[in-house]
């Protein structure tokens, strides 16, 4: 929402961002764990770089709203910048929001298991290299078909999105009953069923 707000700070840091995706992640695994050592933060910070880029893209070109015609329209009724912010911004970058969180569900187990070939003694990533290194075929095999287990990370955030679209169809649905009540003239957007 910064980067909406003030453009300077997105012409600014945006290339830093993009720096920061470009740079393979098997090559900073190195610094992170001579960095933050051979513990959790490692992964965690694994994880943060992979996974932050596809949300910050999504998240800053979905907060402009779809049009400058409809903020117009919302500063011209007086609203506030928390109301333009909850009732216009939110609505309409949720689905762009929850896109990327798919993306970022199946990236987070990549990044997590590249921070753990290059400084663990345990976890998925450990155990393929282990594994390959003693051609244990099954032990390796196996440590795919978890990792491929990341899937209920995007099962789980279609739900979200889903849920999320659910509820604000019911919540437009019951505001233009609303409306249509007091002005005879605006037929209700209902649809076919």
């Amino acid at each position: 929402m910064l980067f909406v707000r003030f453009s300077t700070l997105e012409q600014g840091l945006f290339p830093i961002a993009i720096a920061v995706k470009t740079t393979p992640i098997v090559a900073v695994a190195p610094l992170l764990v001579i960095w933050l050592g051979t513990g959790w933060w490692s992964k965690i910070v694994a994880v943060i770089l992979i996974c932050f880029f596809p949300v910050l893209v999504t998240r800053s070109r979905a907060s402009r709203p779809r049009t400058p015609s409809t903020a117009s329209c919302f500063q011209t009724l007086g609203a506030s910048r928390a109301q333009e912010f909850r009732k216009l911004r939110i609505p309409y970058c949720l689905p762009y929001l929850f896109s990327a969180l798919k993306i970022s569900s199946s990236l987070a187990i990549v990044g997590a298991i590249v921070g753990e070939f290059v400084g663990a003694t345990q976890g998925l990533g450990y155990l393929i290299m282990v594994s390959s290194a003693h051609l244990e075929t099954a032990t390796l095999f196996a440590a795919i078909a978890a990792a491929a287990f990341g899937r209920h990370h995007h099962v789980l955030c279609h739900r979200m999105d889903r849920t999320t679209r659910h509820l604000l169809a019911q919540r437009h649905d019951g505001m233009t009953m609303r409306a249509s009540s007091v002005d005879v003239f605006q037929i209700p957007n209902r649809r076919p069923r």
